[in-house]
């Protein structure tokens, strides 16, 4: 007979005399170790209550060895489990750097060691929601959730967690896709007290993206014409989670102006600022160094410091939020409405298709037409 701790057989035996009597064999669940236990009784009352008392704690239904283990324990058990081991090599990867991201932020943003599985309640678990939003989209942020989730039902197998909570998935605040008021701009811009602004101005005044503007290097950069040469875009180069230097997205350099005089005194004053950085930690700053580098001196792996710098600086100044992307968007909108020709716009901007650049046109007229007309009556 299945019951919810585990399993009890019923099982006919004689006296000497030959007389039948019945015992009852309870068997518990495997423990994360795959151990069970038994026991033998004459009544199945005494076998329900001996099952109760080996796995339920009956104060809060959890099982006493198992609730004392760590996340970590149980991310390391689940992970040798058959299901994580037939997954696909990719998917494994994923999953393992997620658990580890976790882990970490667990330990450096919300100041928990070595968390209990037992303690993952809704309090904390919200907590982790709302400081993963702040980072993430609300994609990744859901595919740590579901991780998160994973784990506590393989520890709930266990009796180590009795329910899992229903965690919300915090909503980012509205996001500007189209273009940016030119005063809130200017705002922005302004604000910006962040080591990477002048990475920022480079992505307003020259429509790179923001892998190109990663990858560049001080030879790549002549100061006294304000001119970029685009040759190159931090990537995934290899299927370790490598990241290196590599073409451009659509495998074509080009050379463009840096249409901003302040966003070049920047990157001067970067230029310094970089090697002081540099020398204190015994590196010499070169030509092909890249421009813009960690506190450690190593180059930058994606564009997730930008976006957040980005966010934080909207939030302060109390302006709608955008994306990297939108500033490129924007400086490109700005070209169509001052006549510059779509041939030179797919230049600027690195488009493989001219069908790209012309959807720009294309959307920076119909916001014009919309401005312009207030009421449309039919009659």
């Amino acid at each position: 007979m299945k019951v919810k701790n585990g399993l009890i057989f019923k099982q006919k035996r004689k006296y000497k005399s030959g007389k039948t009597y019945y015992i009852y064999k309870a068997v518990t669940k495997p423990d994360l170790n795959g151990k069970k236990k038994r026991s033998n009784f004459i009544s199945q009352k005494k076998a329900l209550d001996w099952l109760e008392s080996q796995l339920i704690d009956s104060k809060d239904g959890l099982d006493f060895e198992s609730s004392s283990k760590t996340l970590r324990y149980f991310i390391e058990e689940y992970m040798k489990s058959a299901k994580f081991v037939n997954l696909r090599q990719r998917t494994k990867e994923d999953k393992k750097r997620n658990y580890n991201q976790i882990l970490k932020y667990f330990r450096e943003d919300l100041g928990v060691q070595n968390i209990k599985i037992s303690e993952l309640r809704y309090p904390i678990l919200q907590r982790l929601m709302d400081l993963l939003a702040v980072k993430f989209s609300p994609r990744t942020v859901r595919d740590y959730r579901d991780n998160i989730f994973q784990i506590m039902k393989f520890a709930q197998r266990y009796g180590a967690v009795r329910d899992i909570p229903y965690l919300d998935l915090p909503k980012n605040r509205k996001t500007n896709k189209d273009r940016i008021k030119d005063y809130d701009m200017k705002i922005f811009l302004e604000s910006l007290n962040h080591r990477l602004a002048p990475a920022i101005w480079l992505l307003a005044y020259t429509g790179m993206r923001t892998g190109e503007v990663i990858a560049l290097r001080w030879q790549d950069v002549n100061l006294s014409d304000g001119t970029v040469d685009v040759n190159g875009s931090i990537s995934k180069i290899s299927e370790n989670n490598k990241f290196g230097r590599s073409s451009t997205k659509t495998g074509q350099n080009r050379i463009i102006k840096i249409f901003n005089k302040k966003a070049i005194e920047l990157l001067k004053n970067h230029f310094d600022d970089q090697s002081l950085e540099l020398r204190k930690l015994g590196i010499l700053q070169k030509e092909d160094t890249f421009i813009f580098t960690k506190l450690n001196g190593k180059f930058y792996h994606d564009g997730t410091l930008i976006r957040e710098t980005i966010h934080k600086t909207c939030d302060r100044i109390k302006i709608n939020r955008f994306t990297n992307h939108t500033l490129r968007h924007n400086f490109a909108s700005h070209l169509a409405e001052q006549g510059v020709s779509p041939q030179y716009v797919q230049y600027i901007l690195g488009h493989s298709s001219i069908k790209t650049t012309y959807e720009i046109y294309v959307h920076t007229e119909m916001q014009k037409i919309s401005k312009g007309i207030k009421e449309i009556r039919i009659t």
